[in-house]
């Protein structure tokens, strides 16, 4: 193995510790020093590898995220909670640096499936750690009972299943483009792990992930044709998903689907954690109606849960929970972000279709998923946008090597064209 490969391999390895550590190091306080020296690793040996020189970047990604931390940090100035929020800023600040200096060093990648299967291991190494964690009989035990639910004990039961989901994703993408299909073992492990946590947003993101795989792979076909196999698909996949649900390991998932499902239609028995989402949307938009430009402050949502609800918590729906506490700001300040990288997978989207395809989904999936989740502090979450800039940058690079490749080919036909005219008139 050369120099370049071993340090290469390394680095890999490094990225996969980070992103698993995101969830298995979340509950300890020294996790940040982990992070920040395996991002530090990643740069340095980054530098050795390409024999490159020291350099930095102030692009979109650093623009918009200076703009937002900076933000964060004047909400204080109004805040109910000035020490909340400056918290918050420093928290942000350096999840934002740990990304920058990973940033730095992917930002060169020709190929953005690499990081992908960065992520992809990640997942699946934290579905294994939880399996050994649990224990085989107790996962399987919570998985058949809404009651016996795995419960919060190294990390957020919804942060495993959210990074489990993501590896099954993926892992699809993978098996349909037929690369690593041996690595399709360790969706075993993963879903187990997303039943018994019995995360529904991880189960729409499995459903979700799986099919937008299928539909990225027949991104390049004729449209009949691509328009039938995506049915197809659909079909097949909506068949899968009903087996699964069958089985007793699922059935915790399948009765906690079902309670949202009430919510959403008013009728059947709804559980109380769908109630007290609802109610922390009407008192979040209660609080934006009343200090629509800056809230009250970043990371003080537990203020107005504690006057409304009695208890100190967060809002549990990203775009409340910045409209609260930030106000129409902070809203968009973070939300451009995604406007942004939506803007540029469509303007470079001829570069490389399916690549485009996957990501677009993948970010849509993301949005989708805040309105369950307050996601805009979470290090995965931030690691998550990362990698996107990155793979607009990719779609750049590849938009430009396009171009020229057009530009040849018309004066090559130009150049054949005058000849022939030549020829024509002698």
């Amino acid at each position: 193995m050369t120099r370049q490969k071993f340090l290469h391999n390394l680095i890999n390895i490094i990225a996969v510790f980070i992103f698993a550590g995101f969830v298995l190091f979340e509950t300890y306080t020294w996790g940040k020093f982990v992070f920040l020296s395996g991002s530090l690793a990643i740069y340095a040996l980054g530098l050795w590898e390409r024999k490159d020189k020291i350099i930095f970047r102030f692009d979109s990604f650093v623009l918009f995220y200076v703009v937002f931390i900076t933000y964060v940090l004047l909400s204080a100035l109004w805040a109910e909670s000035s020490a909340s929020t400056i918290t918050m800023a420093r928290t942000l600040f350096r999840t934002f640096l740990c990304a920058y200096v990973v940033y730095l060093y992917f930002i060169k990648e020709k190929d953005i499936s690499r990081l992908l299967r960065i992520l992809m291991w990640a997942g699946y190494i934290v579905a294994i750690y939880s399996l050994f964690f649990y224990g085989m009989g107790e996962l399987l035990k919570a998985g058949q009972d809404s009651s016996l639910r795995a419960e919060n004990e190294f990390a957020n039961v919804n942060s495993i299943a959210m990074c489990c989901a993501l590896s099954c994703m993926i892992q699809a993408n993978e098996f349909f483009e037929k690369r690593h299909r041996w690595t399709c073992l360790f969706l075993i492990p993963a879903l187990i792990i997303i039943a018994a946590t019995q995360s529904r947003k991880a189960l729409v993101f499995l459903i979700v992930g799986i099919v937008a795989a299928f539909i990225v792979k027949n991104q390049n076909e004729p449209f009949t044709q691509k328009f039938v196999k995506i049915f197809l698909g659909c079909i097949i996949a909506a068949l899968i998903v009903y087996i699964l649900l069958q089985f007793e390991i699922f059935s915790g998932i399948k009765e906690r689907m079902q309670s949202m499902l009430n919510s959403l239609t008013g009728k059947g028995e709804v559980d109380s954690s769908a109630l007290a989402r609802k109610k922390m949307i009407e008192i979040g938009w209660k609080e934006f109606i009343e200090h629509p430009l800056g809230g009250v402050g970043i990371a003080n949502s537990y203020f107005i849960t504690d006057r409304y609800l009695g208890r100190e918590t967060y809002l549990h729906n990203n775009f409340i929970e910045l409209l609260a506490c930030g106000g129409i700001f902070a809203f968009i300040t973070y939300y451009v972000i995604y406007g942004y990288l939506f803007y540029n997978l469509w303007k470079y989207r001829k570069a490389d279709k399916k690549q485009a395809m996957f990501f677009a989904i993948w970010l849509l999936i993301m949005l989708t998923l805040d309105f369950a989740n307050v996601s805009y502090y979470e290090k995965s979450q931030n690691f998550y946008l990362m990698i996107h800039f990155v793979n607009v940058e990719n779609l750049k690079r590849k938009s430009i090597v396009r171009q020229n490749e057009i530009c040849k080919i018309y004066e090559s036909n130009k150049q054949i064209y005058n000849r022939q005219k030549i020829s024509f008139f002698n």
